[in-house]
């Protein structure tokens, strides 16, 4: 049986690999690996390539695949092999999960519109923008080509408009929440106020009938001490 390889193109000038995203060199910018295919691309590339993947009705990264292969993928990491984290993203959703949190029955404590785990994303964001300064930082220092600086700063935009977007998700989605749980507070504060309804009636009905049965007593006692 013959051997089955996926052939990745290559640059007419400096005959290097190519990301499978973009057709420019890998060399140009930083570069991201998929486990456990191997495949390599631009990292910005592939960051993109899973954030156009996003849905509100689908399990974020279950439908994950790469791009050259179609193999799911089990982790992403750079050359130096370090962990490159894969978050939801809300600043090309934010609109969309308004509009869904606004529809009866938005389950507000999922995994990905979660106050406490939009507030964990939110952290983590802010030490991958520090992160990205540092990177940038050695880059300059090592006289990296302009792409490579591009690219840097590229991810950094997107991050810190992620960053933004959680940190106004995290507001709107708990004011919604609030509204929409007032209610059945108040339903149940007025079962509390009010715990037998049925009850109170049958005691009102009845102080009626023992209030107006002491009246027709009375005028019947005034009646006979008249006759006397």
């Amino acid at each position: 049986m013959a051997n089955i390889s996926f052939v990745v193109s290559e640059s007419e000038t400096d005959k290097e690999l190519d990301c499978a995203i973009c057709h420019t060199p890998l060399s140009n910018k930083r570069i991201a690996v998929l486990g456990p295919c191997k495949h390599r691309f631009h990292r910005t590339c592939i960051i993109s390539w899973f954030d156009s993947l996003a849905s509100l009705s689908v399990p974020w990264m279950s439908n994950h695949t790469c791009c050259l292969c179609r193999a799911k993928p089990n982790e992403l990491y750079d050359v130096e092999r370090h962990y490159i984290s894969r978050t939801f993203p809300y600043e090309e959703k934010e609109e969309e999960i308004i509009q869904a949190s606004a529809r009866p029955g938005f389950n507000f404590d999922s995994l990905i519109f979660s106050v406490i785990h939009l507030r964990t994303y939110a952290s983590a964001i802010s030490v991958r923008l520090r992160m990205l300064e540092e990177h940038k930082r050695v880059a300059l220092s090592n006289a990296k080509v302009k792409d490579y600086i591009e690219d840097i700063n590229q991810e950094m935009d997107k991050f810190g408009h992620r960053w933004c977007s959680i940190h106004r998700l995290i507001e709107k989605l708990t004011e919604m929440k609030t509204a929409a749980t007032m209610p059945q507070q108040e339903s149940v504060a007025n079962s509390e106020e009010d715990p037998d309804p049925v009850g109170s009636d049958a005691t009102s009905n009845t102080t009626m009938t023992e209030s107006t049965a002491a009246r027709d007593a009375s005028t019947a006692a005034d009646d006979d001490i008249s006759n006397e």
